[in-house]
């Protein structure tokens, strides 16, 4: 009778065996350290930076790594200052590699040089002016010039009066977008009016409407596009009906609210969420000692109301609902 039970008690010895032959060769793999890596945005954290941060957050989450957000949050420093100030605190603190959109393409070159001798840095969005190769993701931002201007002509806009509202020139991808939107615009004998005030407010914006003749808008920043379509909606609301049109490059809630009301024309939509998760995977490749790419082209879109809603036009819109 004791025969029957050898074969049961084998069986059990082998299971308890190979478990714990598993468990100790579990406990011998190392553990993948976190990297820390810091975003750098140009302005605020606002909802125009949030697919870029949804698209970093996933990166962390896909590739071990924390990722910390950094914004520029005081509106009354210096912009450059502040963010000079805000990577030397991340270089000097526990970061691994510093990923950043740079507000300035000539005064950021000599800190993000100095920087890049410590740690990885990838710029994402902007370019600066430096001999030394960074790893660059962006859209090329003179294509988008020139296709925005080519929107604004497919509209029937000739010999009109176009208001430019370019935001912060000091950031090489607002300066090539109006660079390429006005030399395609040389076609068009359309008027460009200059933006000349000292900020880029909703109210400011009004003022100017209030008290000048324009028949086009043309915003290069999302925050800027936010400002003019709410000031254009009540300027049109004061003084109906009224024929200005607004076109602009950006994404956010609130832009993509007045494209379907018809507030704003068209817009130029960069793949913000691939830009962010693409900067954090290039940064831990870069931790890692792969070899750095020069330049990962990101994609855009013209986007109007009629087609804000086809499949290929969510995912850029709301890459976080995928």
């Amino acid at each position: 009778m004791k025969k029957k039970y050898y074969f049961p008690v084998f069986i059990l010895g082998a299971i308890l065996f190979f478990s714990l032959y598993i468990l100790s060769r579990e406990t011998n793999v190392k553990e993948i350290p976190v990297k820390n890596i810091s975003v750098i945005t140009r302005g605020k954290l606002s909802e125009s930076w949030e697919n870029f941060k949804q698209g970093a957050e996933q990166a962390g989450t896909d590739l071990n790594a924390n990722i910390r957000m950094i914004s520029l949050g005081n509106e009354e420093a210096n912009k450059l200052e502040e963010q000079i100030e805000l990577l030397e605190r991340e270089v000097n603190s526990d970061a691994d590699a510093i990923v950043i959109a740079p507000v300035d393409h000539e005064h950021m070159a000599e800190s993000l040089a100095k920087m890049k001798r410590n740690i990885p840095v990838v710029l994402v969005e902007s370019n600066v002016d430096s001999k030394l190769p960074y790893e660059v993701i962006a859209c090329d931002n003179k294509k988008m010039g020139t296709a925005l201007a080519e929107e604004v002509m497919r509209h029937g806009n000739f010999r009109k009066k176009v208001l430019l509202i370019n935001g912060d020139i000091s950031c090489s991808s607002v300066l090539d977008r109006e660079a390429a939107f006005r030399d395609t615009m040389k076609i068009s004998y359309n008027e460009i009016l200059e933006w000349e005030q000292a900020d880029y407010s909703s109210e400011t914006i009004l003022n100017y409407l209030q008290t000048n003749n324009v028949d086009v808008i043309v915003a290069f920043d999302t925050e800027i596009l936010e400002n003019a379509a709410k000031a254009l909606k009540e300027y049109e609301d004061q003084y109906p009906p009224q024929l200005t049109e607004l076109y602009g490059v950006g994404s956010s809630s609130k832009v993509i609210r007045y494209l379907e009301n018809d507030n704003i024309v068209s817009i130029v939509v960069q793949d913000d969420y691939s830009m962010g998760y693409l900067g954090v995977r290039d940064a831990i490749n870069a931790i890692n000692g792969r070899e750095e790419k020069e330049r990962t082209e990101i994609a855009f879109k013209i986007v109007d109301h009629e087609h804000m809603y086809s499949e290929e036009n969510q995912r850029l819109l709301f890459p976080f609902v995928r």
